[in-house]
């Protein structure tokens, strides 16, 4: 969690995946899976977003360690979407 406080996001993405496979192995859990990886990645994006006025996908990509690819796909289904999480 010290890595999400310290906006080091893709050391905070890397550890999440510990999270997610303990959430996937619980079986109270495990059916709110895709809730759950949603509702961190918005909360973390949106953290990274609102110190900046404009950001290129690029940087987000080398920010949280993922491709630019990921990024535009992933902010196009948030925005289809329009819920909050």
């Amino acid at each position: 969690m010290s890595s999400f406080y310290q906006c080091r996001y893709k050391e905070f993405f890397q550890a999440f995946l510990q999270v997610i496979d303990q959430i996937s192995g619980n079986f109270y859990l495990k059916s709110h899976r895709k809730f759950y990886i949603r509702s961190m990645r918005v909360v973390v994006y949106n953290q990274f977003l609102e110190s900046y006025k404009t950001v290129t996908l690029q940087q987000m990509a080398q920010s949280f360690g993922v491709s630019q690819q990921f990024i535009d796909r992933y902010a196009v289904l948030l925005t289809l979407e329009n819920c909050p999480p």
